[in-house]
């Protein structure tokens, strides 16, 4: 597996297998075979039990219900019907069942049923798989978008009217799921696939999904993902803050595994650059299931690391330049007049979405009180360039240095967009092994310059200089444009 820092996040993917109470009427005749699969299904970034049928992905009818479905059954006529519930919330099954034989194997077979199946409106074909009612992954599209996407190997819904709560389990007793009787020959397996040699256990922890990464994402949802991953993860993730915004916005801190090495990471010092928060959210929740999962990501071993070292990440340093950039001045509060009497000095046409500033129209990534003159911008506050009337004047920069000084690190990482760059040394330091290796294994340009022109007032040059630990900056994405990375092609 492909090794990336930047990209390609790795994702585990599971066979996973529910329960429910169904009708149990069929008329007994195998139709098709289930098999064993490694693609997951998810809807609105949620694990669903699912099973592959002649390469269609298939759910429980009834565990609809718990995804923002009404599913209402008639044991009289036979029916059952799916229409989506706008005030249904989800919350997923909490027990799931993992069938732990080999990919490619047949796991059930699959009859066709004589309960009549209506999804909005329309019949479909109607299925059982050991006494379950199924339901075809393609005929939910009139509710939702539902795709497939090849590099994770899922098969993802999005509906997004559907609000998500936090992880419930529906009360339901213990199940122990027997092994299908097949009576019928099983079909020859076209593609033989590899055994899975290592235990795995029967019954999943209750581990879902909370990061939406391909639409715009704001302060408030950061801060709402943040305190379900730490519901979700009590032992792996804490939550704080280090201080607040202009505007009063949390300066959200999030502190990611359990060990006494700690590492900084931060992002969105720019507020076009939001982007690099959904990165870190994301990333968050992903190595957070792969630790839950006992999954390794690629050569590396999520457990081992979390388990020694603990990532201080603060997604978001320009909370309040975010709310300017995805809702314009009325997004603001108090330094809503304020900012509309600053210009916006770069890629004008793109108007607030070009905005680098924080609410003051301080560019907070070069107000740190190191080297702070090299840099001066004696053109006043504006969407980007001014680097404030004195350093350390914004009440952002002001908490994270407050917090980095309290707290020993052994290196600091800063995100940025765009480019697909890093910057590991300043003028007075020197190229190292580890900006070589991540410039290897991500494909990105080191930019770094070894010259002696002048550097001063970033936060890698303040981490660096006033700590003289690794530091270094790594610009995201693709070059679009002065304006934000299109979230549409997060991936």
């Amino acid at each position: 597996m492909q090794k990336k820092f930047t990209a390609g996040l790795v994702v585990m993917l599971w066979l996973l297998m529910g329960n429910c109470t169904v009708l149990a009427a069929t008329d007994g005749n195998a139709a098709m075979y289930a098999v064993n699969t490694d693609i997951v299904t998810y809807i609105n970034h949620y694990i669903i039990a699912s099973y592959n049928i002649d390469g269609n992905t298939a759910v429980i009818a009834e565990d609809l219900s718990n995804y923002g479905f009404q599913v209402t059954r008639d044991d009289e006529k036979k029916t059952i019907e799916i229409t989506r519930s706008t005030a249904k919330e989800i919350t997923p099954v909490g027990t799931v069942y993992k069938n732990i034989k080999p990919v490619g194997s047949v796991v059930a077979e699959v009859l066709k049923s004589d309960i009549k199946m209506v999804v909005n409106g329309v019949e479909v074909d109607s299925y059982q798989i050991d006494g379950k009612n199924i339901v075809f992954m393609n005929s939910l599209k009139p509710f939702g978008e539902v795709g497939w996407v090849g590099e994770l190997k899922a098969v993802k819904m999005w509906m997004p009217d559907l609000h998500i709560t936090a992880f419930t389990t529906p009360p339901q007793p213990p199940i122990v799921t027997p092994e299908p009787t097949i009576t019928t020959p099983q079909p020859p397996i076209v593609t033989p696939q590899p055994s899975i040699t290592t235990p795995m256990p029967t019954v999943m922890p209750n581990i879902g999904y909370n990061v939406y990464p391909y639409s715009a994402y704001s302060y408030e949802f950061m801060k709402s993902d943040a305190q379900k991953l730490a519901n979700m993860y009590p032992d792996l993730i804490k939550t704080s803050t280090i201080g607040r915004s202009l505007e009063g916005r949390d300066i959200q801190l999030i502190q990611f595994g359990k060990g006494d090495k700690k590492i900084f990471v931060c992002g969105t010092h720019h507020a076009r650059e939001y982007i690099t928060t959904t990165y870190l959210m994301y990333a968050i929740d992903q190595y957070a299931h792969m630790y839950g999962m006992g999954e390794n990501a690629g050569d590396f071993n999520i457990k081992e690391i979390l388990d020694n070292v603990t990532f201080c990440i603060v997604p978001m340093v320009n909370p309040d330049g975010v709310a300017l950039v995805q809702g314009g001045t009325d997004a603001l509060k108090s330094w809503r007049d304020f900012v509309k009497k600053l210009p916006i000095t770069e890629s004008k046409q793109y108007g607030y979405r070009a905005w680098k500033a924080n609410a003051g129209g301080v560019d907070l990534n070069w107000n740190y009180d190191f080297n702070w003159n090299a840099k001066r911008n004696k053109n006043g506050r504006a969407s980007t360039g001014f680097n404030g009337d004195y350093p350390n004047t914004e009440p952002e920069v002001q908490a994270m240095t407050t917090y980095i000084a309290s707290v020993e690190f052994q290196a600091f990482l800063s995100m940025h967009t765009q480019g697909q760059v890093i910057y590991w040394a300043d003028g007075i330091n020197k190229k190292t092994g580890i900006g070589e290796m991540v410039k290897k294994d991500t494909g990105f340009i080191d930019i770094t310059d070894n010259s002696s022109s002048p550097y001063g007032g970033s936060f890698f040059d303040y981490v660096h200089g006033k700590y003289g630990r690794p530091t270094m900056t790594v610009d995201l994405c693709k070059y679009v444009g002065n304006y934000p990375y299109p979230d549409h092609d997060f991936d």
